[in-house]
């Protein structure tokens, strides 16, 4: 007898078909959640703390109850960028603890450069678990071999 000849059981066959969709449903927003969530950051031991040769320049900083928005960009001053992995970071100015979110890259039309196209930054966090406070943005530029912190000049008040 091939196993395959077997009579299933209807109820149990729709039980199971209906817990693996849950399942799968349940593990797909767990994982799109935490693409949303800000994660702890500590300066890498290579992490060079600087501005000279950074342009860096927020066009929307955006925040309500529940979550932040930051869209801009960074590139060094005579490079152009091959390589994109850059991110925001927030500095909590009371406690110096430092939050990176994820950061994808787009092209930003306000650059006219081809070089440096790929300078666009934009980011999107639910403020779940992120202390209340004022917040010091950084971009943590990692393009083209490039460890360096460096400061927007910006802050933004997330204690409402």
């Amino acid at each position: 007898m091939n196993w395959l000849d077997v009579e299933m059981n209807e109820k149990l066959f729709k039980r199971w078909i209906i817990i693996s969709i849950v399942i799968i449903i349940i593990f797909c927003a767990l994982s799109m959640s935490s693409l949303l969530v800000f994660k702890t950051y500590k300066i890498g031991p290579e992490t060079t703390v600087k501005d000279d040769g950074m342009n860096t320049h927020i066009d929307i900083l955006e925040h309500d109850s529940k979550k932040i928005e930051i869209a801009g960009w960074a590139y060094m001053e005579g490079e152009s960028i091959g390589y994109v992995n850059s991110s925001y970071v927030l500095k909590n100015n009371e406690t110096g603890k430092m939050y990176k979110m994820r950061t994808k890259m787009e092209d930003n039309i306000n650059i006219v450069d081809e070089d440096i196209k790929k300078a666009g930054m934009h980011a999107q966090c639910l403020l779940i678990g992120l202390p209340k406070g004022e917040y010091d943005i950084y971009v943590h530029y990692k393009n083209d071999g490039h460890d360096i912190l460096a400061s927007t000049l910006i802050s933004v008040d997330l204690s409402k």
